[in-house]
């Protein structure tokens, strides 16, 4: 499944998104700390417009969403397609 990063000029390379939201999903903190090597890629979107936090949240996977909001600020006013 394809994402992109919204915003900016850099795109990193497809296979770091897919292994960032797939260790989201899954749920290894331990791997989404790894594929967060650049500030930038908490700004990654899936096709469905949801960033990796609303992922979290909809697989309730609390310790990534704790270490998301601790370390990531700014991703609380990421908005997915449907928000306004």
């Amino acid at each position: 499944m394809p994402y992109i990063i919204e915003h900016f000029q850099i795109f990193k390379p497809q296979e770091k998104l897919d292994d960032l939201f797939a260790a989201v999903e899954e749920g290894s903190l331990f791997r989404v700390r790894q594929a967060l090597d650049r500030k930038k890629l908490i700004y990654a979107r899936n096709t469905e417009g949801q960033s990796i936090l609303h992922v979290a949240i909809l697989k309730n996977h609390q310790d990534i969403i704790r270490y998301l909001v601790k370390n990531y600020p700014r991703i609380l006013d990421a908005t997915d397609v449907v928000s306004f």
